[in-house]
């Protein structure tokens, strides 16, 4: 009995033990159940933010497995790609990739499957859209705990478009400053410092860029006249262009020189500087100089000189004359003599002629010296001496003829009028011989007494050759 009783007080014992443990794992149980619920909940909870932010990321992203497939993608990924999610997923990102990119870029994966610190996490690529174009895009890598890799990238296109035209405009405006053939600087428009210039500048002036690192125009006595720098300065202040003014400079060893002188305001980091341009005009003024003067001295000539000269096209009309040849005709200004010909004032005839010896000059290139006698239109005659020549371009090409011709009218009269006096003076030293042989002969003859009547004739003879 006693050990009867003694069996349920142990039997007591160990249900209540039993009942203990199982109230302690029930509880436990409760506890894993609220714990195992929580883990689910926060899990549940990433991945949804992580789909959300999957999805709705402005980047494209896609989730790529380590055999080099894609699993995932969101929206931006298909508008970028061209591909639909169905298309995406399950191709190898190794299809999308150009070949100029794809070898870095495979190189980079296979480091990263090692040693994810053996490879960028952030860099530029190439891909190739469903169409065919190709897309300028910057990536940033995630390594994920089971060797997946989470992408991200976006299209920098534009942005390496907008750099490269940027590139080539610096490049551009690099290249137009240094080969510029005039002289282009960049000056402090407060205190007229030099900060550059180019290759022009120092061959126009002499100042080379060691010279100009730490002087301005000013100190550097560039400006002749430093009034002209201040009127400038002043002038782009107020807002007035400066363009194509004639300034002089002083060069490195002292020689002054003449420039067309143009400049306007830029702005850079906020400072205002002075872009300028000169051109060297010193020997085109020198030379304009020498043309005015040149052409001075032939408008004088053309203007004062008695004889008539011109200058005729390859159809022979009138290119300019002498003042004295425009007046002969009866006008008053050369202009009125342009584009006509010999055969506006002279006879046909006559103009003909001219004409042909013109052509004659233009088709031989051999020049004409003649004495001409003319008939003009109103009736008028007149004697030349001419010296007709072949006109030349500056290439040697004869594009017409010019001369000059002297009126010697006077001359050939009075030369008539002696040939005429010649004439009548050999007539009468004829008759005079021939009297003398006659009276030579009566001498001789026994009727002498008709001598008084020859003298008489002798003493006419002589008056008429003295007259």
């Amino acid at each position: 009995m006693n050990d009867q009783e003694k069996t349920k007080e142990e039997l007591s014992k160990e249900l209540k033990k039993l009942q203990k443990e199982y109230t302690a794992l029930k509880e436990s149980f409760e506890k894993y159940s609220t714990e195992h619920k929580w883990v689910e909940d926060a899990l549940r909870t990433s991945e949804e933010n992580f789909r959300s932010i999957f999805e709705d990321n402005s980047a494209a992203m896609a989730l790529i497995e380590p055999d080099t497939t894609v699993s995932m993608v969101n929206e931006e990924y298909c508008r970028l790609s061209g591909y639909t999610r169905q298309e995406a997923i399950g191709m190898s990102w190794t299809q999308l990739i150009p070949p100029q990119d794809l070898e870095r870029l495979k190189e980079y994966n296979r480091n990263r499957l090692i040693n994810p610190k053996d490879s960028p996490d952030k860099y530029e690529f190439t891909f190739y859209q469903k169409n065919g174009n190709i897309k300028q895009t910057l990536v940033s890598i995630t390594m994920l705990s089971n060797r997946r890799v989470i992408t991200s990238f976006v299209d920098i296109t534009a942005h390496k478009q907008a750099e490269a035209a940027l590139r080539e405009s610096e490049e551009k405006y690099s290249n137009a400053f240094q080969t510029a053939p005039y002289a282009i600087a960049i000056t402090s428009a407060k205190d007229g410092k030099l900060i550059e210039i180019n290759d022009a500048f120092t061959s126009i002036t002499g100042f080379t860029q060691e010279d100009i690192t730490s002087d301005s125009t000013v100190s550097l006595n560039i400006w002749v006249d430093i009034e002209d720098r201040k009127g400038m300065v002043t002038a782009l202040t107020e807002g007035s262009e400066v363009k194509c003014r004639e300034f002089q400079f002083r060069k490195k060893n002292g020689e002054i020189i003449s420039g067309l002188f143009s400049a306007q305001i830029i702005h850079i980091n906020d400072k205002r500087f002075i872009l300028s341009s000169t051109q060297d005009i010193t020997e085109s003024k020198r030379a304009e100089e020498a043309l005015f003067q040149e052409r001075y001295l032939l408008s004088t000539l053309m203007d004062n000189i008695p004889d008539h000269i011109y200058f005729k096209d390859r159809k022979s009309c009138f290119l300019r004359n002498s003042r004295a040849h425009v007046l002969s005709f009866g006008l008053s200004d050369p202009k009125h003599l342009v584009g006509k010909s010999d055969f506006d004032f002279f006879e046909k005839e006559i103009a003909r002629r001219q004409y042909n010896d013109e052509q004659e000059i233009i088709r031989t290139g051999q020049p004409i010296n003649k004495e001409e006698f003319t008939v003009r239109n109103d009736g008028s005659t007149n004697w030349y001496s001419s010296t007709k020549m072949p006109l030349r371009d500056t290439d040697g090409t004869i594009v017409g003829t010019f001369g000059i011709s002297r009126d010697v009218t006077d001359r050939k009269l009075a030369e008539e009028e002696l040939n005429l006096k010649n004439e009548q003076l050999n007539k009468a030293n004829a008759e005079k011989d021939k009297f003398f042989s006659i009276i030579a002969h009566d001498l001789r003859s026994p009727f002498y007494f008709t001598l008084p009547n020859r003298m008489d004739e002798v003493t006419k003879l002589e008056k008429a050759e003295l007259s």
